[in-house]
């Protein structure tokens, strides 16, 4: 099975005139969810013995940033492959328009959950996603369906 996650995101140095919603995908394999996990369980070691920490960070490229995506079952003959996403064996997603070229690709890791961040290339705004909860991640390798 391939999962996909799609995840909302926001600007977060400001809104600075991007008009609508992005969104951030990123494939997930087992190998891929349990590096996640084991970044969370490593964060959670940290926060036991400093109390002020609150979240860390990996450079991570493993996504690409989105705008404008349509969720819809579609065939491989609806999109041609730049605009193709499998969310799992049976689902597809159509990627309408890409945002921008992203550079400092991370992923932002706390107690809880995961997060992904970038640049817009050749500036100071950064883009960072809604979290993906360590209780999806658990799930997602058990085979339960978020």
């Amino acid at each position: 099975m391939r999962n996909v996650a799609v995840l909302a995101t926001r600007p977060g140095t400001g809104d600075y005139g991007l008009e609508g919603t992005s969104f951030f995908a990123t494939k997930l394999t087992n190998t891929y969810i349990r590096t996640l996990l084991k970044q969370i369980k490593a964060f959670k070691a940290t926060k036991k013995k400093n109390r002020q920490a609150v979240e860390t960070y990996y450079w991570d490229g493993h996504g690409d940033y989105f705008e404008h995506v349509e969720l819809s079952p579609l065939t491989v003959e609806d999109a041609d492959d730049k605009e193709l996403v499998f969310i799992d064996e049976n689902t597809l997603a159509l990627i309408k328009k890409s945002v921008a070229v992203m550079e400092c690709e991370q992923i932002v890791v706390d107690e809880n959950s995961v997060r992904w961040t970038a640049l817009l290339k050749h500036t100071d705004i950064y883009i960072i996603t809604e979290p993906l909860a360590e209780e999806t991640l658990n799930n997602m390798l058990k085979g339960i369906e978020p």
